[in-house]
């Protein structure tokens, strides 16, 4: 992951704590770029959603390459629901422990 765009989710995390943050990176040109988006998930302590209007508005940024969001007071290891939505979208996923 670029410098800048761990950064950029790390103030993200930081932001949402307790709660799970969540975004996606995306490539215009040739630059990448964190989108940050709102975990509408129920329960956004243990899971994020990431809304289809978010979701198409990154899109219409740029490409989408990854899926990001944080694991507060967890490791990085992905939860069986991580992975399997993980293969799911198709997309790279990285998991920030925070």
């Amino acid at each position: 992951m670029l410098k800048h765009i761990l950064s950029a989710v790390q103030k993200h995390a930081a932001a949402e704590y307790p709660r799970e943050c969540c975004g996606l990176i995306i490539r215009s040109g040739r630059s990448q770029r964190y989108v940050p988006c709102e975990n509408t998930a129920a329960d956004a302590g243990e899971e994020f959603r990431i809304a289809p209007e978010a979701y198409a508005e990154a899109e219409d940024q740029g490409e989408i390459v990854a899926v990001v969001h944080s694991h507060p007071d967890a490791t990085s290891r992905p939860s069986a629901a991580d992975v399997a939505m993980c293969n799911a979208s198709g997309l790279t996923w990285h998991i920030l422990s925070w």
